[in-house]
């Protein structure tokens, strides 16, 4: 589950500001190649808005699930994110549901505590251990 950045420097891609569908499914198809089964690419700056990409094998179309920034940074964010897709994943056995649930779920962590005085702490996860196993949370 790498950034766009970090697809781009696996894909040996030059990184940009903003990416086309096309952009993306190249980086995609290139990671396949290198021999990722199953694709998630967050962080994704488009022309239309923001998304994370999912391709759940090199024969399926890439779908684009758009999202809102929230403009705060926690660390530790990227580690929930993965934790809640694994979750999930090994719950319901869909990628594409999972990453949806797991967006979902770590916007609402996000927004949560965005008027945490110390973010540099990052986000304290246990109050929400018990919704990160609810897959309509």
């Amino acid at each position: 589950v790498p950034n766009i950045t970090e697809a781009c420097f696996l894909s040996n891609h030059v990184v940009q500001e903003s990416y086309t569908g096309e952009d993306v499914e190249r980086i995609a198809d290139q990671l396949h190649d290198l021999g990722a089964k199953s694709l998630v690419i967050t962080s994704i700056k488009m022309k239309e808005g923001k998304y994370t990409a999912v391709k759940a094998s090199p024969g399926d179309s890439i779908k684009f699930l758009p999202y809102k920034e929230i403009p705060v940074r926690f660390p530790g964010t990227g580690d929930i994110f993965m934790s809640i897709v694994a979750g999930s994943y090994l719950r319901n056995g869909a990628l594409e549901k999972s990453v949806e649930t797991a967006m979902r779920q770590l916007e609402r962590i996000i927004c949560a505590n965005q008027d945490n005085q110390d973010k540099y702490k990052g986000i304290p996860i246990e109050q929400f251990l018990e919704d990160t196993g609810n897959e309509e949370a």
